[in-house]
């Protein structure tokens, strides 16, 4: 699959999500951060998030994470999983 090396983010995203964005379990949310993740015991069971209406929860039975190598562990950190930060 290409993806356009210099292409703007939303773009490249937009290349990446092609084959699953018709599954009725994906969402493309443009201008949103995950905030952390929330746990329920030692399982992942959604998101907050924080985009242009402000903070909101997301539920799911399923949560893929994929943040890269500095998201990933910040977002384990705020979440509550793996070393108290500074």
């Amino acid at each position: 699959q290409h993806r356009p090396r210099h292409a703007p983010a939303l773009e490249r995203e937009l290349c990446l999500s092609r084959p699953i964005r018709d599954a009725s379990n994906f969402r493309l949310l443009p201008d949103t951060l995950v905030d952390r993740i929330l746990l329920e015991g030692q399982r992942a069971v959604g998101v907050v998030v924080i985009g242009p209406d402000g903070p909101a929860v997301l539920r799911t039975d399923r949560v893929i994470l994929a943040g890269g190598a500095y998201g990933t562990p910040l977002l384990q950190q705020r979440s509550g999983n793996g070393p108290a930060g500074p």
